[in-house]
């Protein structure tokens, strides 16, 4: 399974009210790449 299916198969698992969350943050990580050639720094934690 490939990273990216990994994370949907992880998105997938996320109860619906923490998803406005998590469209808050994704984003993130990755706004600064069009300036900067640094990778992403991503931590997620989701309680279950």
């Amino acid at each position: 399974m490939s990273k990216k299916e990994l994370l949907l198969s992880e998105i997938d698992q996320v109860p619906e009210p923490f998803l406005d969350e998590l469209l808050d943050f994704v984003p993130f990580p990755f706004s600064d790449l069009t300036q900067s050639k640094r990778r992403p720094a991503l931590v997620i934690s989701i309680e279950r």
